[in-house]
């Protein structure tokens, strides 16, 4: 997709903070049992009644197809869920570094691949040093980091965002969901010709999760 615009816009991929689970256990810790979290979580969201389990299974089906499709590979139903705050910390340093594309491709092997919790330090500083990103130590024992992801977060929160995946061009009208390739193309022809018509540099993609 972004080859085919390549000779017409400069693009710069970011992947931006935003947490779907804030209520989970804070600081360095092995999350919660995820298949227990998720059911509570189904059970809440529909109005105190389980979700059937043929549901369930369609939805981790079509879920685990639409990964495959794209060569990638989704974990096994289970494992532990972490609070992902810390790990949005480690994208924002990683970013600092030029390390940003290397940290998030750990964190989301771990995370999707491994049904590793985020939350868990000895993981992260083991993903920092693949990813080849320095500081992460000291950044986890103080607050770098923190007030920079929490005003990011927010700034997704009052755009309207509360839900991931989610793709922001040029930081204005969110496309939530995955967008197909006609819809991305039709976004980034109008972003470029709007973007070229006030004489101005485009910065065209930041994903926002």
């Amino acid at each position: 997709m972004i080859p085919d615009f390549a000779d017409q816009a400069d693009f710069q991929i970011r992947f931006q903070p935003f947490q779907l689970y804030p209520d989970l256990p804070k600081g360095d810790n092995d999350g919660v049992d995820k298949i227990a979290y998720f059911e509570r979580m189904r059970t809440m969201r529909n109005g105190g009644r389980p979700v059937e389990p043929t549901v369930v299974e369609e939805r981790g089906r079509r879920l685990r197809a639409a990964w495959s499709a794209d060569g990638l590979t989704l974990a096994p139903k289970g494992g532990r869920w972490g609070q992902s705050f810390d790990a949005q910390r480690l994208i924002s340093l990683a970013r600092k570094q030029g390390r940003e594309d290397a940290m998030v491709e750990e964190i989301y092997s771990g995370n999707h691949g491994q049904n590793q919790p985020l939350s868990e330090w000895s993981f992260l500083l083991a993903a920092a040093d693949r990813a080849g990103v320095t500081g992460a130590k000291e950044m986890l024992e103080t607050d770098q980091e923190v007030a920079e992801v929490k005003a990011k977060i927010q700034k997704h929160i009052d755009m309207g965002i509360n839900a991931v995946p989610v793709i922001v061009i040029n930081d204005k009208d969110p496309i939530h969901g995955a967008p197909d390739h006609d819809v991305l193309a039709r976004r980034f022809a109008d972003e470029i010709s709007a973007s070229q018509s006030c004489a101005e540099e485009t910065e065209i993609f930041t994903a926002s999760l």
